[in-house]
């Protein structure tokens, strides 16, 4: 198996980054006597460096391929003149939420054959995205359960272009995720795990009490060492030996 790779593939005319652990996305799965990948989704803003050190440490706990698909237009390639990008002001509707989602399910239908089994990783508007996406026969079908450098990632995250497209995203995330999707909950209950930080500026303290009692069947936990919504500036690597514990289990 290969080592880290990154690149960027076109989704709805968008460059979007995608960085990969143990095989690429143009790699085959023919020969692999465990077909399965872990796909992660990311919050907002989907700058994929912010993830790398938790992903890479799933990577080396379970040696199953990692995928991320950021979102499309919250980084811009190094070599911008070598690939055509829409400018969001003219072309705001490929930057909002409901094409972000379309585009992760663009992306798994090029890029992930169909006889190979998806673990749904995600983080914040990624959760909401993969309930989405599991509204889907073809994609809920192929998949086995859901869980829900920095430095340099900064940088590339204050890039105007890359401002710009984030705010988009999140003005419409503001107004399109009023309320909590109990129908998807309840029909995907059995593959679905959550895990809430105890301390969370993004989420009500009694939402996963909430949950829980409005659908028991759920998987809800509570972290209880200090990990906050934002782990990716402080948890990454033992946000990434957790996750990896459950997938080991599954």
């Amino acid at each position: 198996m290969c080592s880290k790779r990154a690149g960027y593939v076109y989704l709805n005319d968008v460059p979007t980054r995608v960085v990969t652990w143990g095989k690429w996305i143009e790699e085959s799965f023919e020969y692999e006597k465990n077909k399965e990948l872990i796909l992660f989704i990311p919050g907002n803003p989907g700058v994929t460096a912010f993830y790398e050190i938790f992903l890479a440490t799933i990577y080396e706990k379970v040696r199953t391929p990692v995928w991320i698909v950021g979102h499309s237009g919250h980084e811009k390639p190094t070599n911008p003149e070598d690939y055509s990008i829409p400018d969001p002001k003219e072309h705001r509707n490929k930057f909002d939420l409901d094409t972000q989602i379309k585009n992760k399910m663009l992306f798994i239908e090029k890029y992930i054959p169909m006889d190979v089994k998806i673990h749904l990783v995600g983080h914040s508007v990624g959760t909401y995205t993969i309930l989405h996406l599991l509204e889907h026969e073809n994609i809920k079908q192929r998949v086995t359960n859901v869980e829900m450098k920095l430095l340099d990632a900064i940088v590339k995250f204050v890039d105007p272009y890359v401002l710009q497209n984030v705010f988009v995203m999140a003005y419409d995330q503001f107004g399109t995720v009023r309320e909590r999707p109990n129908d998807k909950l309840r029909k995907n209950w059995d593959s679905i795990k959550f895990y809430y930080g105890r301390t969370d500026n993004w989420v009500p303290d009694l939402a996963p009490v909430n949950l829980k009692r409005d659908i028991p069947h759920l998987d809800v936990e509570i972290c209880k060492t200090g990990v906050e919504h934002t782990f990716v500036l402080k948890h990454s690597k033992e946000m990434g030996e957790i996750v990896a514990d459950w997938l080991s289990v599954n």
